[in-house]
């Protein structure tokens, strides 16, 4: 189980595999927020840390921006 995030000029898009709660793959359609992607993430099953490890990767000042 992956999290690829990327900062767009609108907010964060993600691509996930499998999680313990999500049995198949998923894309954001459109940018989200950072804190709406962090919840969708948490909802879906994915650990905070692995959360935090793939936005710091995507974006070192993701947790200034609000």
């Amino acid at each position: 189980m992956s999290i690829k995030i990327r900062r767009t000029v609108d907010g964060y898009q993600a691509e996930v595999t499998p999680s313990p709660r999500l049995s198949e793959s998923w894309i954001t359609d459109t940018p989200m927020t950072r804190d709406a992607l962090i919840d969708r993430l948490v909802r879906t099953g994915y650990h905070l840390q692995d959360i935090v490890d793939a936005l710091t990767f995507a974006d070192s000042d993701w947790d200034q921006r609000s």
